[in-house]
């Protein structure tokens, strides 16, 4: 079933040009905004390159194990999906790009990978954020992101965050940009790759909790990064409970994004 908004068609596809070109040379976001900024709106009227969530970077963490039942309903289901919620194995803590600034120093996810019981489908899903558009393939659905609290002086719980579900990448075109990263950790040089995980924000049931989606514009799409070693220990605390967090090496960047269309 095609989810196209029809006014944007004739935009993307004059865009998907530009973003050729943009690949093989790189532009300034700025002239991308300004060409946006001329009408080019979303649902809500919410402009298309604005963005209330950070960019990430994922570190992959020492396993810890976990042991939940959560019901799932994203934009893609009518219904909840029951899900089980399995091992701890990556953390996300928001970082600068490029001097961008971080909008919220406290929002951080928790990675835990899933199994559903019910399968899902191939999707083709269109999408925009600042390394252009992009269409990607989605296949199955890896993990579940849960809001969680890095404890540490002056620490707080991320009160609007959402939860996320992650999906597997399984086609996509590299942008291959240059990215500077820091964070409270590190601050470094990288490239980001190809898309290898999308991510959409979620509906979520457990216990006697339901937690609605709070921002349903922002998904967010993770590039591969060149794998850097950083090793730091940190106590996290989410809805399923405390962990002892240690960062083992970062591979991934979270970039918010817009998604435009999605078929199955």
């Amino acid at each position: 079933m095609k989810r196209f908004k029809k006014p944007l068609i004739a935009w993307m596809m004059g865009l998907a040009f530009s973003s050729l070109a943009m690949a093989a040379f790189p532009v300034p976001f700025t002239p991308v905004k300004q060409m946006i900024e001329k009408g080019l709106t979303l649902e809500k009227n919410q402009k298309i390159d604005e963005f209330r969530l950070d960019h990430f970077k994922v570190y992959n963490i020492s396993p810890q194990p976990a042991n939940a039942t959560v019901f799932l309903r994203g934009q893609f289901e009518s219904n909840f999906i029951k899900t089980a919620v399995g091992r701890y194995i990556k953390f996300l803590n928001p970082v600068d790009k490029n001097g961008e600034g971080i909008i919220n120093k406290h929002a951080h996810l928790n990675w835990y990978r899933i199994d559903q019981d019910v399968p899902e489908p191939t999707r083709v899903v269109t999408f925009y954020n600042q390394f252009g558009l992009q269409t990607i393939k989605i296949q199955t659905a890896v993990a579940l992101l849960a809001p969680a609290e890095k404890i540490e002086p002056g620490s707080e719980f991320p009160q609007k965050l959402d939860h996320y579900k992650v999906y597997q990448v399984v086609s996509a075109e590299p942008v291959n940009r240059q990215v500077t990263l820091r964070d409270q950790f590190v601050g470094t040089e990288n490239f980001a790759h190809i898309a290898r995980y999308f991510a959409v924000p979620v509906e979520k049931r457990h216990e006697d909790g339901y937690f609605p989606i709070l921002n349903p514009e922002d998904h967010i799409v993770f590039y591969g990064l060149e794998p850097k070693e950083i090793q730091e220990y940190r106590p996290t605390r989410d809805q399923f409970g405390g962990h002892d967090m240690k960062t083992r090496y970062c591979e991934l960047l979270g970039v918010p994004s817009k998604k435009l269309a999605w078929e199955q």
